[in-house]
């Protein structure tokens, strides 16, 4: 699938920390979600988490989206108090 290839081709020449890789990490985890498949996007989205942090800091507007997406993803699994309390 596309967004995997493009994984794979980030990671390979830009590193597992580098944005763009993380930008792309954030895709598949929208999509997963879309695909009700919870727990492998809450994985991708936790990859995200620490890139994020680095690059934008903790109060940026892509850091609100990558949290309020997380937030989402438990709300849709029923984790109505992990979405409100950490995220």
């Amino acid at each position: 699938d596309t967004y995997n290839r493009a994984l794979v081709i980030y990671e390979e020449k830009l590193g597992p920390d580098h944005i763009k890789t993380a930008t792309t990490l954030m895709g598949i985890a929208i999509v997963l979600t879309n695909q009700k498949k919870y727990d492998e996007s809450m994985v991708k989205y936790n990859k995200v988490l620490p890139i994020y942090k680095k690059e934008y800091g903790h109060d940026s507007v892509d850091m609100a989206r990558l949290l309020t997406n997380m937030a989402v993803t438990l709300f849709f699994q029923g984790k109505y108090e992990d979405a409100m309390e950490n995220y």
